[in-house]
């Protein structure tokens, strides 16, 4: 069982794991070991977590292409380990849809990560109407960051967002945080089928995962770690201890995000343009990542899951 593994300390080996909730770089108001890429994938290989989709803090900041670019190189060093998120600055607007098609045709990104918090704009402002036009005609999947009441991402401002584009699939990071954040995410995804949440919080509500379960059903609740900025050992304890059958575990801690991905149509990456917009030796890329090492050329074959060791939400 889930929970036997966990007290055991030992990787869920058996099952699939997928954290659709990670990041590359740092962040400089706060420590966050074990943020280079190698100790990312030998955390995954110490928990069980099979992929992770992850997606770069330079693109939640202040330079969304380059932290596109390094997460597509990122992904082709670990491309059975990694998947990557596309960031977008709503500021740039005019730049969104050929910042959208570059990606998925260099990287073979088709997903998104949008922070309104951290962009200083709404979610349902005029400079996100291109992304959410674009996403509804490609039905991608789109994580956004979400917080209680907050006036640029409150979890009930995605609710016209949902209904005006039905075609995207749009995960609610951390559920709003807070415990009413978590009432205001819940009342919104019972209104639309198309709106999930993920778990990735350092908030602890006691009975949370399992008012999720109840109240909106295990197959809209994701398993996300905000990893390196949570402990993700951490975040999914919280879903192996749950008062939840080990039907709906499995289901959130992986089948829910293998089915997102699944419905995501796979295209072949042009890798031969790879240099052609990272203008950088990959090595020499990786290294001015924010808080990032180099990835050496031992880590180009991609791990396999094996169990050897290795603030605020984001």
């Amino acid at each position: 069982m889930i929970l036997d593994q966990v007290k055991s300390a030992l990787p869920l080996s058996d099952i699939t794991v997928i954290d659709c909730h990670g990041h590359l770089g740092g962040w400089p108001l706060m420590s966050m070991p074990k943020n280079d890429v190698p100790a990312i994938v030998a955390t995954m290989d110490r928990l069980g977590i099979d992929r992770l989709c992850l997606s770069h803090f330079l693109g939640i900041f202040c330079d969304f292409r380059r932290g596109n670019d390094i997460t597509g190189e990122v992904v082709r060093q670990y491309p059975d380990r990694l998947i990557g998120y596309t960031t977008i600055n709503p500021h740039y607007p005019d730049e969104i849809v050929a910042e959208l098609d570059r990606c998925r045709e260099l990287y073979g990104m088709r997903l998104v990560k949008i922070h309104p918090f951290c962009h200083e704009y709404p979610a349902d402002g005029p400079g996100y109407r291109e992304l959410w036009q674009y996403a509804d005609e490609k039905e991608m999947v789109v994580l956004t960051h979400t917080w209680e009441s907050d006036k640029t991402c409150g979890p009930g401002m995605f609710g016209p967002i949902a209904h005006e584009h039905p075609h995207v699939k749009i995960i609610l990071a951390h559920a709003g945080a807070t415990q009413r954040g978590c009432e205001q995410t819940v009342n919104v995804l019972k209104q639309h089928d198309n709106l999930y949440l993920d778990v990735a919080t350092s908030h602890l509500h006691v009975g949370m995962i399992e008012r999720f379960v109840r109240e909106v059903g295990a197959e809209r609740v994701l398993f996300g770690s905000d990893m390196p900025v949570l402990e993700p050992a951490a975040q999914l304890g919280r879903i192996a201890f749950a008062k939840i059958s080990e039907e709906d575990k499995e289901k959130i801690l992986g089948l829910n995000m293998e089915r997102l991905l699944g419905e995501e149509e796979k295209e072949p990456t042009d890798m031969r343009r790879l240099d052609e917009v990272t203008q950088l030796p990959s090595s020499h890329l990786l290294a001015r990542s924010v808080g990032a090492s180099p990835v050496p050329a031992a880590a180009s074959t991609p791990s396999t899951k094996s169990g050897i060791s290795g603030g605020e939400d984001l």
